[in-house]
């Protein structure tokens, strides 16, 4: 899913990424994908940056990573129970640049307990519209805001 996001909006950004895996075997290491993303793009002016960890990461390697590299947004996804450390620094993060969360929720019973995590991030993108209304009805309408399908 990374992937697809990466190349579909690297015309528009930077991407860093922490990539997570159960045992990463290149953890600790710095992978540049600058030339890589150029040649399936076609493009020459990509920067896209791994930094591989075990696990989803931590504080530490996400405070050293936003200072090396001054972010200008977070965004996550996949269940955000796995990124309690992450919400365990929210207020820390937030206070830097934006929280966001790419939602992928899409079967019933309404995720009530994701609740504490939507609004501990600063925009939340819904993968579909199923995913839309579950976030909604977690949320409350009162507090989603829809952009102009022109956006």
């Amino acid at each position: 899913m990374s992937r697809e996001l990466v190349l579909g909006t690297v015309h528009h950004y930077d991407w860093i990424q922490i990539a997570g895996a159960i045992k990463h075997p290149e953890a600790g290491k710095i992978v540049d994908l600058n030339d890589a993303t150029n040649q399936a793009t076609g493009r020459k002016d990509c920067h896209v940056k791994l930094y591989p960890v075990d696990g989803y990461g931590n504080d530490q390697i996400l405070f050293q990573i936003m200072q090396m590299e001054k972010p200008d947004a977070i965004i996550h996804f996949t269940d955000p129970r796995f990124w309690g450390w992450l919400y365990a620094i929210e207020a820390q993060v937030r206070a830097k640049v934006p929280l966001t969360y790419l939602t992928i929720w899409d079967s019933l019973p309404y995720p009530m307990w994701n609740r504490p995590f939507y609004e501990s991030c600063d925009s939340l993108f819904s993968i579909s519209k199923q995913t839309d209304n579950l976030v909604e009805q977690v949320l409350r309408s009162e507090n989603c805001l829809r952009l102009d399908d022109n956006f």
